[in-house]
């Protein structure tokens, strides 16, 4: 993995995560490898959790569970939105967990990865010039019922706040969601541990 080993946490491993901080990990390779779009160099997220109470996190991997966040091993980020009160943190925890127990949505990838092709696809034809994402099959394929990692953070947010995390509903990827992170200022990185 190694993915972000040139960093250390700007808390020497005192962390306390509030209800709607979100992390990223770097998941699987062939994931990160998908979620890069044309011009963009190659992402460092692949996989997206989040915490919906004191030491908890929620994650969709082959459910959507409730986990603990003691013992996470591994690199991973944490970025909190500056300025939420404890009841706008709250409303996205609940909006998150009432994806708890929920199947995966497998068949999204395969959306995800029809985008890939797309946005390489379109890439090529306009010899350069387009680049970016392209959101046409997970625009298609955007139904709630079987969620992915970063579906349920987005709606969470999109549903509780309002919120946009960078990317149209039901599009969101890790990638689009660390990258927005980064560029808007009411985003912090609270925590970041090396692989």
């Amino acid at each position: 993995m190694g993915e972000f080993h040139d960093e250390v946490s700007r808390n020497n491993g005192r962390f306390a995560p509030l209800p709607g901080d979100i992390g990223l990990t770097p998941g699987l390779a062939l994931v990160r490898f998908c979620q890069t779009a044309p011009g963009e160099p190659a992402t460092r997220a692949g996989h997206v959790f989040g915490f919906v109470g004191p030491g908890e996190t929620l994650e969709a991997l082959w459910r959507v569970r409730v986990l603990p966040w003691a013992g996470r091993r591994g690199p991973c980020e944490v970025w909190r939105r500056r300025g939420l009160s404890a009841a706008q943190r709250g409303a996205v925890a609940e909006a998150a967990r009432a994806y708890a127990g929920r199947g995966y949505g497998w068949w999204k990838l395969a959306a995800h990865l029809a985008d890939w092709f797309l946005a390489w696809a379109l890439f090529g034809l306009s010899l350069g010039r387009r680049r970016g994402e392209a959101y046409v099959a997970r625009r298609l394929l955007a139904l709630e019922r079987w969620p992915i990692c970063s579906w349920v953070w987005a709606r969470a947010y999109g549903q509780a706040l309002g919120l946009s995390l960078g990317e149209p509903g039901g599009c969101a990827t890790p990638d689009g969601m660390r990258d927005y992170f980064k560029a808007d200022p009411a985003w912090e990185l609270v925590f970041r541990r090396a692989g």
